[in-house]
């Protein structure tokens, strides 16, 4: 017998309420029942599936093409958070020293800073490939994008 089709490995101890969650297990149906099957731990898990191919997907780019964020580039991206948050308290045009610390400040946070460098990094992948992909638009009639569709 050969079988074919995407796995997905779950972590141990998986509870068999999990499983097959005890609210369907009166379905008499063995099709319905399947549909209900891990959908308690599988909640997210389009959406984890998604940010990890992306994720994956950028570490590829940045290796590849060797991408890198400098100190400088993400000290100017703190600066203009820090810039932002000062003008919503009033401090529309805050002194640059005091900028220059409180984007120091944010940086060292490790937090706030691997955030940043996540959005300069996530910023140059996609200008990367954008480089790299040429669009061009084809007028094409509904039939001849049916088949297109289809072809996919």
């Amino acid at each position: 017998m050969k079988a074919c089709g995407k796995v997905h490995k779950y972590g141990d101890n998986v509870d068999t309420d999990v499983i097959i969650p005890a609210r369907y297990l009166n379905t008499p149906d063995m099709q319905e029942l399947a549909q209900h099957c891990m959908e308690d731990i599988d909640k997210d898990f389009d959406q984890f599936l998604k940010m990890f191919t992306w994720n994956y997907l950028q570490k590829h780019f940045i290796k590849q093409d060797n991408l890198s964020v400098t100190k400088e580039e993400a000290l100017a991206e703190a600066k203009s958070l820090a810039a932002a948050q000062f003008a919503q308290y009033g401090m529309p045009s805050a002194p640059e020293d005091m900028l220059a610390g409180y984007a120091e400040k944010i940086l060292a946070d490790k937090d706030q800073g691997q955030k940043i460098y996540e959005k300069l990094y996530e910023a140059k992948v996609v200008e990367d490939v954008k480089s790299k992909i040429k669009v061009t638009e084809k007028a094409v009639s509904a039939e001849d994008f049916a088949k297109l569709a289809q072809a996919l």
